[in-house]
């Protein structure tokens, strides 16, 4: 057996192998190594390359890939309250609508909350359906990763969505049946931790033992951080200062920078009642440079939302 071996490149994402056969076994069979300079072309070793990641699926697309609206050295980041998986200000539950209209925003990665597994709100696989609409409606694989409040089976819970694939993912649960989920993503050349959460709805005691606890375990990860949720707290609040003791408020940044947009009748860019939907970034983030925020007027010709809550959007250049 005749071969022509390109060689071997091996790295923590990928591995590429190359071994040609360049004629069939023989009794005689034998190997003869060639150097991509041989002077006859026919003998140069060709590399075959190969593409495997730890999560399944398509391989991830390069950031700002076809249909993402992003340069490639852009993150987009979506927080939205779906309200019971997609309740919309009529009353009808229609997960679809709501999903399509995230879409619609050109996001590379979600933080959703109150997504419904098999409840009494359309007891179906909330998450997975999800997941399977980004795809119709971007045309792109979506990965997800999801957690009940309490770590069941089943719930209400928190749902990450990325276009990217996971590097990895962890769940945390918090005091008073909450939880925070976990995940890791790799765009432009950075691991970008990325956490979804939705804190306590009617103590600031309670919440502001569950920022204690995310803060204590965010500590333990790498930079850059972001956390996108439902805080259930206003920007005066003592909650939202425990944040901002370590993470800025993307919002309040831009709106800083002049970089924030709402709409008419909204310029405080309230997500429910007041701003009670955040993206923190942490202070120590410093690849990551704020582009801009907005949130946005999802009322459709009628007045009607696709949840109780509107989505805020942030855009990081990755540097």
């Amino acid at each position: 057996m005749k071969q022509a071996v390109a060689g071997q490149l091996c790295s923590s994402r990928y591995t590429r192998v190359a071994l040609v056969d360049l004629d069939g076994s023989s009794s005689t069979s034998y190997r003869e190594y060639y150097t991509p300079a041989d002077s006859n072309a026919s003998n140069r070793p060709v590399l075959k390359v190969t593409y495997s990641h730890g999560s399944s699926g398509p391989p991830a697309p390069s950031p700002g890939g076809s249909g993402s609206g992003s340069p490639s050295s852009t993150l987009r980041v979506l927080q939205w309250n779906t309200h019971h998986g997609g309740v919309g200000t009529d009353g009808d539950l229609n997960p679809e609508r709501l999903v399509k209209k995230a879409a619609s925003f050109k996001p590379d990665v979600i933080s959703l909350n109150e997504v419904e597994r098999y409840t009494s709100w359309g007891n179906y696989d909330a998450p997975a359906s999800m997941a399977a609409w980004m795809t119709q409606y971007t045309g792109q694989h979506w990965y997800y990763k999801f957690s009940t409040a309490t770590g069941a089976s089943t719930g209400n819970g928190n749902l990450v969505l990325s276009r990217f694939p996971f590097e990895a993912t962890a769940i945390h649960l918090l005091s008073h049946d909450r939880s925070a989920v976990e995940t890791v993503i790799h765009v432009h050349g950075r691991d970008v931790h990325f956490t979804s959460t939705h804190l306590d709805a009617d103590s600031t005691g309670y919440r502001l033992t569950e920022i204690g606890e995310l803060m204590s375990w965010q500590r333990t990860l790498s930079e850059p951080r972001i956390i996108a949720g439902d805080f259930n707290a206003w920007p005066g609040s003592s909650e939202h200062a425990k944040m901002t003791g370590s993470y800025y408020d993307s919002w309040s940044e831009a709106d800083g920078d002049g970089t924030a947009v709402a709409y008419s009748g909204n310029s405080a860019g309230n997500t429910r009642k007041s701003r009670i939907d955040y993206i923190y970034y942490s202070h120590g983030a410093t690849v990551l440079s704020l582009k801009s925020s907005q949130v946005f007027d999802v009322r459709d010709s009628n007045g009607v939302q696709p949840s109780d809550h509107r989505p805020v959007l942030t855009v990081f250049a990755i540097k």
